[in-house]
């Protein structure tokens, strides 16, 4: 594929957490001040999510809209600076941050995926709790899903279309805090069974495709590294490789083809996927460092796979696309303001339309802000 920059046809962008806008060059990045309708979003290539809130104490740093995931419908969540959560769709008004009502008090909230009909999931730790728990919010109601043990924590990580939620769980009160590998269906928890007989301390199932398929990892009674595994049900199991001899192995998103993308953490920190075979592979870089950081976080039912790299040249993470098994800079593949520098793409939907964060270097506080991309892969 040839890299090239592609134009837009925008309004303004919203700039700053104070809410004070700056006009930019149309063609590069907006956030429309209209609806769809009124030819807005649907025209852009890449939009900025608007800013709300400015981290208490730190006027120097500030995390607007950290996203983590997006469904099919183009609908974003994440967290904003004040640690509690926020929905945004291009099917409001531009400029509309929603952060969904909590029901109880919480000190923070870390939503994590959103499925297809809008219904996010994640942890959250209640007012004056030492313990998170995992939840679904849909609708305003808030579901509180059961743990192994009681008052004990657990936390969720992905679902699917189909209400299958996948996190993980405390088994043990104790400092160590150990935990397993969950899933939830119709209300009730499950144990992934096979990752029980690893013996470890620490596990977690880090996301489900849309016909659930699990992925995720634990480490193992030998403490001889983290042991990558995927579960296709009725009741699948089986133990992923990783490049060497106790690496680190950790998935990160897996498709309903099983084909699953994540990070080898061994002699270098490779982002990697395991095919339907259960076979990994490297993934390539664009460094040339024999050390360079890389890792996959998210692949979608086209294969097309985002996530990041450390760059040797500027030693920061840099967003990266995987199309065909080529490497990609995704900065290459939308035209932004030179002051954005894309760091990181967090998530990607089965339109190709994809979640990043950028970075803002425009000889002010130093910021973190969150684009949805719709690059033609």
């Amino acid at each position: 594929m040839t890299v090239r920059a592609l134009a837009v046809a925008c309004l303004s962008l919203l700039a700053g957490c104070d809410g004070s806008s700056s006009s930019i060059n149309a063609r590069q990045a907006c956030m429309a001040e209209s609806p769809p309708d009124q030819g807005g979003l649907e025209s852009c290539s890449a939009v900025l999510l608007p800013q709300l809130d400015r981290r208490q104490g730190s006027p120097d740093y500030l995390i607007c809209t950290q996203a983590s995931g997006i469904n099919d419908a183009g609908t974003i969540t994440g967290e904003t600076c004040d640690g509690q959560g926020f929905m945004w769709s291009s099917a409001v008004p531009a400029g509309t941050l929603v952060r969904p009502s909590f029901p109880v008090p919480a000190d923070y909230v870390t939503p994590m995926a959103i499925d297809g009909a809008g219904a996010i999931v994640g942890g959250f730790l209640p007012a004056g709790s030492f313990v998170s728990e995992a939840f679904v919010l849909s609708g305003g109601e808030l579901t509180r899903l059961p743990q192994l043990e009681e008052e004990l924590g657990a936390f969720a990580l992905g679902t699917n279309d189909e209400g299958t939620v996948v996190g993980s769980s405390q088994t043990v009160r104790g400092p160590d805090s150990p935990t397993v590998a969950v899933y939830w269906q119709d209300g009730q928890i499950h144990r992934i069974e096979g990752v029980d007989d690893l013996g470890g301390t620490a596990g977690d199932a880090t996301a489900v495709s849309g016909n659930g398929i699990i992925v995720g990892d634990s480490n193992t009674a030998q403490a001889s590294g983290i042991q990558p595994f995927r579960w296709t049900p009725p009741d699948t199991f089986e133990m992923l490789p990783t490049l060497g001899e106790g690496d680190v192995g950790t998935p990160q998103d897996v498709n309903d083809a099983g084909v699953a993308v994540g990070r080898d953490g061994g002699s270098i920190d490779a982002a990697v996927y395991w095919d339907t075979d259960g076979s990994i592979h490297q993934l390539p870089v664009l460094s040339d460092s024999p050390e360079s950081y890389a890792v996959a976080v998210a692949i979608n039912d086209r294969g097309v796979i985002v996530g990041s790299e450390l760059a040797s040249e500027t030693s920061g993470s840099e967003a990266r696309v995987w199309i065909d098994g080529e490497v990609h800079d995704l900065q290459d593949l939308v035209d932004l303001p030179e002051e954005y520098r894309l760091t990181s793409a967090v998530d990607i939907n089965d339109s190709d339309e994809v979640v990043a964060i950028a970075s803002v270097d425009d000889d002010g506080p130093v910021r973190r802000v969150t684009f949805l991309l719709r690059p033609d892969l």
